[in-house]
């Protein structure tokens, strides 16, 4: 895994102090909210408190015409329909439209698309299914924005449409009888970051005219929407998330009652990211690899048995997607052990036959925080590929589909998030006009990144500061949980657990000693040495055993102390530069051709230290100070391995370096690595 650029905190002491004094809050709650952009006392104060009003809900735009109509259809008894979507924010907006249409005596149905056999959104196939059951008014929710065709269609069929939605619309809108999108040119709400479900429970309170009674009753299933779609923890999203966390340990729903037994949270204090973790990911998996029909029927059931039986079979669910992950994480380990050159790219884009389209999306993700780099996943069968892509920083995945907008069956999403569909014939066009618009719209790919909230000794994080981070949730997109900087510690104690699974570190400096988990890790993997001087980025947690309270560090990042960064991310875009062969400029010139001395330093480190098989990342870390940045380690290794020098296996993540005993001498200059080199300089 390579290494993120570390972002400290650039907080003024004097203006944290300021504000504490004028708030009587600490100065550390004032910092941390500081560096979040809370930089007055009316924001902080007003932050903390989430207790502010959710805004008329009829300042959505057309939210006046949505309402009007479907008053209309429950009064005139018309057959509505909810069309929508099988993630968990469509879940759950189909769920509490369908239970608050269903209570005021309407003639309601809920028709959500299955992932495999339609996809995404609207379709014809399934509107006319609908025409001919009679229905008259289609609602959608987190979907249709962008269906001008299909609603065209809908409404050719006598079938009205109010679309409820929060992506982002094309130029031309829908011809839907209304159309409530926050994201709407003309939509002038002042919150923005709403969910498809915070959008159709605006609906809900629109219809009810009562705000505050829909948002008790329902502030459970948006939160759960919410959080799943990782929108803004600011705002309103805040203050429903608030109330939502808080009912959740008494709430009604017998179905969600069910679901956090089998995920083996029940009777637990429940945040955001057990939310996120417990509850999100078992009605993704729904979707993903049957028919959300099933979350649904789970979430709208009055029958406790029934409940208890659904969420065991959602939580098989759960465990085969879990498997099916693994499945094409193996493959594509096989993909890149043959093909090591693609990770080289600028962007990966990988296809197989046989993958399961419903999990190649989480699979992207795993693989953009492992590599650092925006990844298209390709599932292909019966000759049509479809496929989920993540990206880091500020490449925009979505402008990037656009770019190849004539080689695409359909495409969707936005800048961190894209789905797409592609003939398999055409998947190699494909990734060629994505490298092409990357290499043509980013000299150097953005690089993954990790903020630092705080930086902290060892016998600072107590459990008095927890308290006071705890006071920030709930954590989200825009409001994570703080991150900690524990700088220039020592590696004083390594210690296995979990049968070697796991790692328990201790790190200590002059003032204390803490212990930290490193999740995943384990002892023949750990790039780091007893007496290291190492800065580690964790999160603080309580953690209760027997009644007693103790300080809970997980690590999130870990490096040597005396890393350079900037010898390493522009150093190694570098590198990739000359492994893709493209030309190098002067200035990459200077920072990418290695001398005989650059040379020399890694064949002395190769000799003193034996077999190393560690990340390239970690090995450039460990190289003295000077000339020598990423792009000189990685040639000189590259160098050495050619003229077996030392034992050297070429992989574009490990190190696999190791002393040859009595090499022959050589002369340096006839390295046709070298010699490439300059050439392309």
């Amino acid at each position: 895994m390579g290494m993120k650029k570390w972002l400290l905190p650039q907080t003024d002491p004097s203006v944290e102090k300021a504000l504490s004094a004028q708030c009587g809050e600490s100065e550390y709650l004032c910092g941390l909210l500081l560096a979040r952009g809370y930089d007055s006392p009316e924001t902080i104060m007003s932050f903390l408190s989430a207790d502010r009003q959710l805004e008329d809900p009829f300042a959505l735009k057309d939210m006046d015409r949505a309402v009007e109509r479907i008053r209309r259809a429950v009064e005139e008894g018309e057959m509505i329909a909810i069309y929508g979507d099988y993630d968990a924010d469509g879940v759950t907006s189909t769920v509490v439209l369908f239970t608050y249409l269903e209570s005021i005596g309407a003639d309601v149905r809920y028709y959500i698309p299955t992932r495999d056999g339609e996809g995404y959104g609207l379709n014809k196939k399934a509107i006319d299914t609908i025409a001919k059951m009679g229905i008259t008014l289609m609602i959608t929710v987190d979907n249709g924005i962008t269906a001008i065709e299909e609603i065209s269609y809908a409404n050719s069929l006598g079938v009205d449409v109010v679309v409820t939605d929060h992506h982002r619309p094309k130029e031309q809108l829908p011809e839907a009888y209304a159309v409530v999108d926050p994201y709407r040119p003309d939509d002038t709400t002042t919150f923005k970051g709403l969910a498809g479900v915070g959008v159709a429970f605006k609906l809900v309170c629109a219809l009810e005219e009562d705000v505050e009674s829909m948002l008790d009753y329902y502030a459970e299933l948006v939160t759960i929407g919410t959080i799943a779609d990782v929108m803004p923890m600011s705002g309103e999203n805040r203050v429903i998330v608030c109330r939502g966390l808080e009912k959740f340990s008494q709430t009604e729903n017998l179905g969600l009652q069910a679901l956090m037994e089998v995920a083996g949270i029940a009777g637990r204090p429940i945040t955001s990211e057990t939310v996120a973790f417990g509850i999100v990911p078992r009605i993704n998996a729904t979707g993903r690899l049957g028919h959300a029909k099933k979350a649904v029927d789970l979430l709208t059931t009055d029958d406790e048995e029934f409940a208890a039986g659904l969420a065991q079979e959602i939580d098989m669910q759960n465990r085969e997607r879990k498997a099916l992950e693994e499945k094409i994480l193996q493959d594509i380990s096989h993909t890149l052990q043959r093909n090591p050159s693609l990770l080289y790219d600028r962007v990966l884009v990988l296809s197989g036959e046989g993958w399961h389209h419903g999990v190649v999306g989480i699979v992207a993700a795993k693989l953009v925080e492992k590599y650092g780099k925006p990844c298209f996943l390709i599932s292909c069968e019966g000759g049509e590929g479809r496929g989920s892509g993540r990206s880091i920083g500020d490449f925009s995945l979505f402008d990037a589909l656009c770019a190849c907008d004539d080689l695409l069956e359909r495409y969707g999403g936005h800048m961190q998030a894209a789905g797409l569909t592609v003939k398999t014939e055409k998947i190699g066009c494909f990734r060629e006009r994505i490298l092409e618009y990357a290499q043509n719209t980013e000299e150097y790919m953005p690089v993954a990144k990790l903020k630092i909230d705080s930086v902290l000794s060892p016998s600072q994080a107590s459990l008095e500061l927890i308290r006071e981070q705890y006071r920030l949730e709930p954590f989200g997109n825009g409001n994570e949980v703080p991150v900690y900087g524990l700088m220039n510690c020592k590696l004083t104690g390594i210690y296995p657990v979990s049968n070697g699974k796991h790692l328990r570190l201790r790190l200590s400096d002059a003032h204390g000693s803490i212990y930290v988990m490193y999740f995943g890790m384990e002892q023949a993997n750990f790039p780091y040495r007893m007496g290291d001087i190492l800065d580690t980025a964790v999160t603080l947690s309580i953690n209760e055993y027997h009644g007693e309270q103790r300080v809970s560090a997980v690590v999130k990042d870990m490096r040597l102390s005396a890393l350079d960064e900037e010898g390493l991310f522009a150093p190694k875009q570098i590198y990739e530069k000359i492994r893709r062969k493209e030309p190098l400029k002067a200035e990459e010139r200077e920072l990418a051709i290695p001398t005989r001395e650059d040379v020399a330093a890694v064949y002395r480190f190769v000799r003193s230290n034996g077999r190393f098989s560690y990340d390239y990342d970690i090995l450039y870390s460990r190289m003295p100070h000077g000339r020598l940045n990423y792009c000189r380690t990685r040639l000189s290794a590259d160098i050495l391995g050619e003229m077996k020098l030392i034992q050297f296996q070429k992989d574009p993540c490990i190190a696999y370096l190791a002393p040859v005993q009595n090499p022959e001498k050589v002369d340096l200059s006839q390295s046709k690595v070298l010699q490439y080199v300059r050439e392309r300089a």
